[in-house]
């Protein structure tokens, strides 16, 4: 762990990575510059560090440790040896070589080496600690920085506790036992108490609904540890008497076999005979409602701002021609939310291109989004509210005379009149042809 980080950066050298990454708009850098020396009231004009809080904080700090993190890279994985150019000569070589053997996972000021072995973790230690403080000018704080022997110890890491236990059928004989750490379970049982505290003080439906955020941010944010079931468990046995205490007379108490459907999937492995709290006709999550959920890795060229790194997240649509696509988007009306605009988009190329009663392909300029149910009887722009049809069958959707026919099919008369009855007209009956 770095000490300090945030108030320790380097203005000078921060400003010379920025550049060197590509970043040469003097008016963005001077924008920066100003931002890192602007005045802090008591304290002055900072000469190091970055404003906590700020939103281009988190920025600033991963562009002042990428250095470390592709010097780390260099040293073991993605060294290239002068004699080879490709990977798999670079595997072979690194089976005779004394380079350090190690993996560095990081989020923020917080970092993790990985070593097979004591003496290189050592080696890697001191030589971490050298980097920092000779090329980026900062200290590590000597009390949460060590060598752990994880088959033996268990090392914390962003709210988790991790150690390496023997696991035969593992491809190297050992496996991850995670669990949350003692801090985290702390403020686990601080936060749902207090959230207990405030819904006996505050009776009304928000605060249930606190509640039952705070649980699933829980969840959602631990499940990745293979031993959460039990951890949370411990934390709704802390709470047991609380929960008993201060709400046992604001609420009511139901088996989980009674409440809806809907309540049931936001949970699982919960039996049905277990005590379900209900205040103001909303359920209390149980906090033990989770399974372990095995965190899988993903492509590292992942990335919204390349074509390569795009193709990795989605392919293009193949529904509707670009060409196509971007001439319906010319004729829509500026004058609709962009809610509506975007989901007519969607729509347009969820059906092809094509009219959703007709089943003919659309011109752009003849293609027209419609709500299913009108916004006069409080129909919304949700994406499941919008069909995209020609205005050749606008008259027959919307005319209140029901009395001329169409030469629709059977198939396209019961859409037609889906969309008439949301409108509460009369449905379409015979056959005659379009206008």
């Amino acid at each position: 762990d770095i000490k300090g980080f945030f108030d320790n950066v380097n203005h000078g050298k921060l400003m010379k990575q920025i550049w060197n990454l590509g970043i040469r708009d003097k008016r963005l850098l001077c924008i920066i510059s100003k931002l890192l020396k602007c005045e802090i009231e008591g304290e002055g004009i900072p000469t190091k560090g970055t404003p906590q809080g700020g939103i281009l904080s988190p920025l600033l700090s991963n562009i002042v440790l990428n250095e470390l993190d592709w010097w780390i890279s260099d040293q073991w994985e993605t060294y290239m040896p002068r004699k080879g150019n490709n990977k798999g000569f670079a595997n072979y070589a690194r089976q005779y070589t004394n380079l350090k053997d190690g993996y560095i996972v990081r989020y923020a000021d917080d970092f993790k080496i990985m070593c097979r072995t004591y003496p290189e973790a050592q080696r890697y230690y001191h030589a971490v600690v050298d980097f920092l403080n000779n090329r980026l000018g900062l200290e590590i704080s000597p009390e949460k920085s060590k060598v752990t022997n994880l088959k033996k110890n268990s090392s914390d890491f962003l709210g988790f506790k991790i150690k390496a236990v023997p696991q035969g059928k593992s491809k190297y004989g050992y496996v991850a036992k995670t669990d949350m750490c003692e801090k985290a379970l702390k403020k686990s049982k601080a936060n749902l108490r207090q959230k207990i505290l405030e819904i006996q003080n505050h009776t009304n439906a928000e605060e249930v609904k606190k509640y039952n955020s705070a649980v699933t941010g829980i969840q959602n944010y631990y499940r990745i540890a293979t031993n959460v079931y039990n951890n949370l468990t411990e934390v709704d046995y802390a709470l047991l008497r609380t929960r008993n205490n201060r709400l046992r007379k604001k609420a009511k108490i139901v088996r989980f076999c009674e409440t809806p459907s809907d309540f049931k999937k936001k949970t699982t492995g919960i039996r049905d005979c277990k005590k379900i709290y209900r205040i103001m006709d909303i359920h209390m999550l149980p906090i033990t409602g989770v399974h372990h959920k095995s965190p899988m890795n993903f492509s590292q060229e992942i990335c919204n701002y390349t074509e390569k790194g795009r193709k990795k997240i989605h392919n293009n649509q193949r529904a509707v021609e670009s060409s196509k696509l971007k001439a319906f988007q010319m004729f829509l009306n500026d004058e609709d939310t962009i809610e509506f605009r975007n989901n007519m988009v969607s729509k347009f190329v969820a059906q092809y291109g094509k009219c959703y009663i007709t089943g003919n392909e659309l011109e752009p300029e003849n293609a027209v989004g419609i709500r299913i149910k009108p916004r006069e009887r409080n129909g919304t722009d949700d994406y499941s509210n919008i069909v995209i049809v020609s205005k050749a069958v606008i008259p027959l959707i919307e005319d209140t005379n029901a009395d001329y026919c169409s030469s629709l099919s059977e198939k396209q008369k019961v859409k037609l009149n889906r969309l008439r009855r949301a409108r509460k007209l009369k449905p379409v009956k015979g056959t005659c042809k379009l206008a």
